[in-house]
Order: C-alpha cells, then sequence, then structure tokens
C-alpha cells in the first residue's frame, strides 16, 4: 500500500596543497566542493508525492592542516568537512506504528545535512623526566542538522516527524590529559 524510493548521486573532489616550511613544520591547505541529488518518489494511502527532482545541492569548504612538531612542543590544528544525505528511514513517509505510544512517519523534504569539524591539539612532553601534558578541543557545527517536530494528541500518543533545523547545531568539547612518574622508582605514573 505504499513504498518509497530513493535516488542519491554526489559528487566530492578534492585539491591539497602541502609545503613543508622546515623539518617539523608543515601545512596542508586545501578545498573540498560536495554536489548532491537526493530526489525522492513515495506512495501512502494512494498519494504520491516526489521531491528534489533535479535539484542539486552544492557546498564547498576550505580544509586546513598545520602540524608543528618540535623536540618537547607538538601542536596540531585541523578544519575540515562533510556532507550527507538522510538515511531511508528518515525520509520513509509511511507511519511506523511499532510503538503504539510513540508514532513516526518520515519526510520526503529532508534536505542534505553539512557538517563543519575543527580540532586543536597541544601537547608538552619531557622524556627525559617523563613527564607530559595535552589538551585538546574539539568543535563541530551542522547546517541543516535533522530534528524532530514533536506533538501529542488529547490520549497523550507522541507523534513525530523528522524535519531540518533552521539554526545551526554545535557542540564543542575539551580535555586535558597529565601524565607524571609517581615517586622515587619511577614505576608509576598519574
Amino acid at each position: 500500500s505504499s513504498y518509497s524510493r530513493n535516488r542519491r548521486s554526489t559528487i566530492r573532489e578534492n585539491l591539497r596543497l602541502q609545503y613543508i616550511f622546515k623539518p617539523g613544520y608543515t601545512c596542508n591547505l586545501g578545498v573540498t566542493s560536495y554536489q548532491i541529488l537526493s530526489e525522492v518518489e513515495s506512495r501512502t494511502l494512494g498519494v504520491e508525492k516526489k521531491s528534489g527532482q533535479g535539484e542539486w545541492t552544492t557546498r564547498w569548504m576550505p580544509n586546513a592542516t598545520i602540524n608543528i612538531n618540535k623536540e618537547k612542543l607538538m601542536c596540531y590544528l585541523y578544519y575540515s568537512g562533510t556532507s550527507s544525505v538522510p538515511g531511508g528511514d528518515r525520509i520513509n513517509p509511511s507511519l511506523d506504528l511499532s510503538n503504539p505510544l510513540q508514532l513516526s512517519v518520515g519526510n520526503i523534504y529532508l534536505r542534505p545535512t553539512f557538517t563543519h569539524y575543527g580540532n586543536l591539539q597541544l601537547r608538552y612532553s619531557d622524556r627525559k623526566s617523563a613527564f607530559s601534558i595535552t589538551g585538546s578541543a574539539n568543535l563541530t557545527l551542522e547546517q541543516n542538522a535533522l530534528v524532530f517536530a514533536n506533538w501529542f494528541d488529547s490520549k497523550g500518543i507522541r507523534y513525530a516527524i523528522p524535519v531540518n533545523s533552521q539554526s545551526p547545531g554545535s557542540n564543542l568539547s575539551a580535555s586535558i590529559y597529565l601524565n607524571t612518574p609517581i615517586g622515587k622508582s619511577r614505576n608509576f605514573t598519574y
């Protein structure tokens, strides 16, 4: 009684250049381009719908990696991104009745998401004393992120449909690791 068909095409181009300033100092710069086609045809309860027919989405982004590796100090900086199209379970317009208290349906009008990634790592290490400290920070920023529109009926049954968010989603995480020997024998570290 219902079906959905998704045709996806993705073209990705990369151009990268590497420059070595001197031993231990490297820089990679480039650009990446995505062209994405996501066409969906569906029929549910006799109603046929189509979306994305011939609509190519183009995304491009710079990417960079800087790596400094000196005797005791290391610095690594990275930026890149990727694009993806929604999976079949997110676009299938048939009503999912597997949980009668939480009904959901797919959305054939979903657009591809695009995620930016950034990473910074700093490390100081002294081999003689076996001491090291490492700090890192990661940032992601997602455009057209998939979120769910939810509502409840008068009987408390929840309904949900995936949609593209109007505002970007972001996530930031940071960590610090410390390693140093304990005691005169230096058999243990923390």
